[in-house]
C-alpha cells in the first residue's frame, strides 16, 4: 500500500468517525409513584408532567390512566392514575420522541388512599423515572 493509499484510508476513517448518526429514536420512560414509610400507600394520584417531547402517557400493570391535555401540548400534561391493586405501586410509562431528551418533571398535585379518601399532599409522595 502506497503512502497515498494510506493517507486516503486515514482520511476516510476520520470522515466516518465524524459522521453524526442523527437524532436518537423514541424512548419509553417508566414512572413509579413512591411514598415515604410514614405515608399511606396511594390508590390514585393526579400528576402534572412537564418537559419537551412527550408523545404518550399510559398506565402500566394494574394502573389505569387519563390524560388532559394530550401529551405534546407545551404547557404540560395533567395525568390521573388509579391503581386497583392491594399493594403494588402506581406505575406508568411516558413515550418521548427522542432518547436524547431528559425525563419529564413530575409534580404530585393530589393523592387518594386505596380507600378513596383524600390524602394531604406531602413531600413523602414522589415520582421516580427509569429508562
Amino acid at each position: 500500500m502506497t503512502v497515498r493509499h494510506r493517507l486516503v484510508a486515514l482520511c476516510m476513517a476520520f470522515a466516518l468517525t465524524a459522521c453524526d448518526s442523527g437524532p436518537a429514536g423514541p424512548v419509553v420512560v417508566m414512572g413509579t409513584v413512591e411514598w415515604a414509610a410514614d405515608s399511606p400507600p396511594p390508590g390514585g394520584v393526579i400528576l402534572y408532567l412537564s418537559g419537551p417531547g412527550m408523545e404518550q402517557v399510559q398506565g402500566e400493570g394494574g394502573t389505569q390512566s387519563w390524560v388532559n391535555p394530550p401529551p405534546g401540548v407545551d404547557a404540560g400534561t395533567r395525568v390521573l392514575l388509579i391503581h386497583t391493586g392491594a399493594t403494588d405501586p402506581i406505575r406508568f410509562s411516558v413515550r418521548l420522541e427522542s432518547a436524547d431528551l431528559a425525563n419529564p418533571v413530575a409534580t404530585v398535585l393530589e393523592v387518594t388512599g386505596r380507600d378513596n379518601e383524600r390524602i394531604p399532599v406531602s413531600p413523602g409522595y414522589t415520582v421516580r423515572f427509569d429508562r
